[in-house]
This record gives structure tokens, C-alpha cells and sequence, in this order.
């Protein structure tokens, strides 16, 4: 993988995270090329996953690190390991019970709001190859990885799941992050 480009993040506040992408209607050598640096720049930045609007491109591509090593109250996934891109991912089902997960976003510096998540939800996309599959997590902070990239997708950033209250806190926050550690 070191042959990979790393693109650079595009951080709030950049009106592209609020923007709905597009469905990617061929997978490509081009589609491809771009999966394998999304998920090169995901590694770099040690995100558990990232939208392909987070690095400035207006399409539904995800990828996310599947890992079977979960927080305290976790099920494992059992699942293989590792980088995983989703073209076009949709929730197509959904538990009606919610879980509480601590997340971050690589496109909001060092703020971690408590954002609250469906517990169990089935993920329908295309893998690389053009093939659809479905993918099923619950108890998992995967499945609120899979919501967050998503919610990317359609232009939802997670600060817009938190109250108004909330959400000005953690803004606040993140802006005070972002001017001691950004150069604007």
C-alpha cells in the first residue's frame, strides 16, 4: 500500500461534508484506483472508516476497518478482519433499540460526542468487484461506524444527531482544536 496517494481531509467547516453524494453507477478502474487510497488514507489517519466526501469526493463510497476487537459490552463481529470499501451502502433494515457510542470523526479534529445509534442494522452496497452484498452488525461499535460513514453520504454530520445544545458545545470545541492545530 505504499504506493497509495493520501489525500488530505476536508474539515468542518467545508460546505462539502453537508452535501449529499452521488451514487456511483460504474465501478472502474478509476472507482477502484480511488477505493485503494481511500482506504490508504484511512490508515494513515488511523480512522476506523472514512467517506469518500471526507477527502472532497461527492460519491457513495465508503470504507471502514472491520475489527473484531470491540469496546467493553461489545459481540464480537465475526467477521474477516481488515479494510473494506462499500460502494452505494443504504440501511435497508434496522432495530427499533438505540446504543450510545463515544465517536470521532477524522473530519472534526479531537471531539468525541456521545451520539446515539441503532443497535442492530443491515447494510445493503456494492463490493469492488460490482457484486451486491449485505453486511449485518449489532452490539458492535461497527454498527455505528457503518451509521456515521452513511449519514457522509447523505450529508449528515454526526454533530447534527445531538441536541442544539450539544451540538454548539462540541462545535465550540472542535473549533478551538481546530485553531491551535490547523493551519487555515
Amino acid at each position: 500500500m505504499k504506493d497509495n496517494k493520501i489525500f488530505s481531509l476536508v474539515l468542518e467547516p467545508n460546505p462539502l461534508l453537508h452535501k449529499k453524494s452521488e451514487l456511483v453507477m460504474d465501478i472502474n478502474s478509476e472507482i477502484k484506483e480511488f477505493s485503494k487510497n481511500l482506504v490508504a488514507t484511512m490508515e494513515h489517519y488511523k480512522g476506523l472508516g472514512l467517506a469518500a466526501v471526507q477527502v472532497g469526493v461527492l460519491k457513495k463510497i465508503i470504507a471502514v476497518n472491520i475489527s473484531n476487537i470491540g469496546r467493553d459490552g461489545d459481540e464480537p463481529l465475526n467477521l474477516e478482519e481488515g479494510p473494506r470499501v462499500l460502494i452505494n451502502p443504504e440501511i435497508i433494515e434496522k432495530s427499533s433499540d438505540k446504543k450510545i457510542y463515544a465517536e470521532g470523526c477524522l473530519s472534526f479534529g479531537n471531539i468525541f460526542p456521545e451520539v446515539e445509534r441503532f443497535n442492530k442494522i443491515k447494510v445493503r452496497y456494492l463490493d469492488l468487484d460490482g457484486k451486491e452484498n449485505l453486511l449485518e452488525v449489532s452490539d458492535n461499535i461497527m454498527s455505528a461506524c457503518l451509521q456515521h460513514e452513511i449519514d457522509h453520504t447523505n450529508g449528515i454530520v454526526f454533530l447534527d444527531r445531538l441536541s442544539r445544545i450539544k451540538k454548539d458545545f462540541m462545535m465550540k470545541k472542535y473549533l478551538k482544536w481546530r485553531k491551535n492545530n490547523v493551519n487555515s
